[in-house]
């Protein structure tokens, strides 16, 4: 368990930084020197899972984002399956902060879901950084 802990951990978060330094470093790193750490930012995640891996990846999502749902400061953390193509999915996540960010890493349920990176998924998945235009009303 541990074992995958740390490779999604590397997949995701890691590239770049020492192996000492805590799961999401390079993402607070680039929130922090992108956004700043008061300011509200979004997370769009794109993954593709390995063949047979979608339902596996359905039901990892939907107990993921209930749990993520009753943190303090999130305001989305929605999933989403391409109809072009089924192996890959998104998560588009909203954050009041970077502390909200970080608090989301240290939960139990996040480093659940991440630690079955290593069997659901096929690469790393690609993140991007975004700050808000509108605001959704």
């Amino acid at each position: 368990m541990r074992r995958a802990i740390v490779l999604a951990t590397a997949l995701l978060f890691a590239a770049g930084v020492p192996a000492q330094d805590a799961p999401g470093a390079a993402l607070f790193k680039t929130v922090k020197e992108k956004v700043g750490a008061d300011k509200p930012f979004s997370l769009l995640v794109t993954a593709k899972v390995k063949d047979g891996m979608a339902d596996k990846m359905i039901a990892a999502a939907a107990t993921v984002a209930a749990a993520t749902l009753k943190e303090k400061g999130c305001k989305q953390y929605d999933f989403f399956r391409s109809t072009e193509e089924p192996n890959t999915f998104y998560l588009i996540e909203k954050w009041d902060d970077l502390p909200a960010l970080e608090a989301h890493f240290k939960t139990d349920h996040l480093l659940a879901f991440v630690g079955q990176f290593g069997d659901l998924l096929d690469g790393a998945p690609k993140l991007v950084v975004a700050t808000p235009l509108t605001a959704a009303k």
